[in-house]
C-alpha cells in the first residue's frame, strides 16, 4: 500500500549439513521477492516451507551473517542483488531452539560471539538514519513453551540469545518503536504477530538526526503531509509526565494548531524522536532551531525529507 521497494528472502538456520549456509532459497527463477514478483504470497509460502531435514544444531545468526557477508561463491550467486546499502534491513528469526552459532564446533561462526554479531549489525549501515532491526518468533524466556507432557511444544527451548539481539540491535527510541520485537512461538494464532511485523518493517522512520546542537528553547518540529496539513510537534517536557492523547489534544488546541504530535530530543544522539506518530508517505519533516554557540558542529546527519 505504501509502494515500498522491498526485497524479501528466506534462508535456513542450518550452516553445516544442507549446503545452504546462508544462501537464499530460490523458487524457480525467483531468488527473492520484489514488488515485481508474480504470485508473491505463493512464492513466499514455498520459500518459507524449509522442512525438517537440516542440522539439529540451529545456527540462526551465523546463517544471517553469511547471508549478508556472502563468503562463498554459491552465496554470492544466490544472494546477488538482495542486500542494498541504502535500504532498511529487518532480520526475522523463526526458531524453536536457542542459537548455537557460537557454541557448536562445526559452525562457521564457532569462537565468535553474539555480541560481535550485534556490533556488526549496528555498524552495518554507514548512514545511521537507515534502520537495522532483529525480530524473533521463538521460545520465550525463562523456560520456553510450558505444555503438557508429550505435547510437541513442550520441547521448545528458550530463544537465546535472540532476545539479546532483539533488544540491542538498532537505535533505542524512547518508545521502543525503532527496534525489533520478540514474539512467542507458543502462540496458536500468529496473525497478530505477522501483522505487527509487517507494520514494523514497512513503517516510515520516526527519528531525525541534526547537524548542529540546538538551543532547546528555539527548537520547533513540524510535519507537512501531502494533504497540506501541517502537524506541530510538542516536546514531551511541555506535557504532563504521564500524558495521554487527551492531554496532547488539549495542548494542541491551546496552541491553535491544526494537529499535533509529541516528540523527544535525544542529546546522546543529537536526534529528534517522533513519539507514537508515523508521518504519512511523502511527508516532509521540518526541524527549526538556533545552534548552541558553545556546542559547535556535530557529526550527525541532516534529515532530507
Amino acid at each position: 500500500a505504501q509502494a515500498l521497494d522491498y526485497h524479501i528472502g528466506v534462508t535456513t538456520t542450518d550452516t553445516t549439513s544442507t549446503g545452504l549456509g546462508g544462501a537464499l532459497r530460490p523458487v524457480g527463477a525467483h531468488r527473492y521477492i520484489t514488488p515485481n514478483t508474480p504470485r508473491p504470497t505463493e512464492i513466499f509460502s514455498q520459500m518459507a516451507r524449509v522442512g525438517v531435514g537440516g542440522s539439529f544444531d540451529e545456527t540462526g545468526s551465523c546463517s544471517a551473517w553469511r547471508s549478508l557477508t556472502q563468503p562463498t561463491a554459491n552465496i554470492q550467486s544466490t544472494n546477488q542483488g538482495f542486500f542494498r546499502d541504502e535500504a532498511a534491513l529487518h532480520i526475522i528469526f523463526v526458531t524453536d531452539e536457542s542459537d548455537s552459532s557460537y557454541t557448536f564446533e562445526e559452525s562457521p561462526c564457532s569462537g565468535s560471539s553474539a555480541a560481535e554479531f550485534i556490533q556488526y549489525l549496528n555498524t552495518l549501515k554507514a548512514d545511521p538514519e537507515i534502520p537495522v532491526t532483529v525480530s524473533a518468533i521463538a521460545g520465550p524466556p525463562p523456560r520456553g513453551c510450558l505444555q503438557e507432557p508429550g505435547d510437541p511444544l513442550s520441547a521448545v527451548g528458550v530463544g537465546r540469545p535472540y532476545d539479546e539481539m532483539v533488544e540491542n540491535v538498532g537505535p533505542h527510541s524512547p518508545d521502543g518503536s525503532e527496534r525489533g520485537a520478540f514474539y512467542s512461538i507458543c502462540e496458536d494464532d500468529w496473525a497478530p504477530i505477522l501483522d505487527d511485523l509487517g507494520l514494523a518493517t514497512s513503517a516510515l522512520r520516526r527519528v531525525v538526526y541534526l547537524t548542529g546542537v540546538p538551543d532547546l528553547v528555539s527548537l520547533a518540529v513540524y510535519v507537512d503531509t501531502p494533504d497540506e496539513v501541517s502537524w506541530e510537534g510538542i516536546a514531551v517536557g511541555e506535557l504532563p509526565e504521564d500524558h495521554d492523547k487527551a492531554a496532547l489534544d488539549a495542548e494542541c488546541e491551546a496552541r491553535g494548531a491544526a494537529a499535533c504530535f509529541a516528540y523527544e530530543y535525544d542529546p546522546q544522539r543529537n536526534a529528534i524522536w517522533l513519539l507514537d506518530f508515523t508521518p504519512p508517505p511523502e511527508s516532509v519533516i521540518r526541524v527549526e532551531y538556533v545552534r548552541r554557540e558553545d556546542a559547535g558542529d556535530t557529526d550527525g546527519f541532516a534529515f532530507g525529507g
